[in-house]
C-alpha cells in the first residue's frame, strides 16, 4: 500500500506507531477475513454471530466489527431479531 516502515525509536527502543497506517492495516486485514459477499449472505440469512465468527475462523468481535464497518448492521439486526 506504499506505506512507509515503522522505525526504532532509539530513545525508547519501541517501533514508532502511525494510526493511520494502523487503521488501514485493520481494515484490510478485516476484509481479507471476513470478505464482504460471504459477509453479507450470512448477515442476510441471520446467522448468529458465533457461527459467522466461526465459518471465518474469527471472534465473535471482529465479525460484529465487520459487520458494522461494512454497513450491514441494520439489516443484521432486523434479521436476528425477527
Amino acid at each position: 500500500m506504499g506505506h512507509p516502515p515503522t522505525q526504532i525509536d532509539p530513545l525508547t527502543g519501541m517501533r514508532t506507531y502511525n494510526a493511520t497506517v494502523e487503521q488501514e492495516a485493520f481494515s484490510v486485514g478485516g476484509a481479507l477475513m471476513l470478505p464482504y459477499g460471504q459477509l453479507f449472505q450470512l448477515a442476510k440469512a441471520g446467522r448468529p454471530l458465533e457461527d459467522i465468527a466461526g465459518q471465518f475462523g474469527v471472534s465473535p468481535s471482529m465479525a460484529r466489527c465487520r459487520i458494522n464497518r461494512t454497513g450491514l448492521s441494520n439489516m443484521y439486526k432486523k434479521r436476528v431479531s425477527a
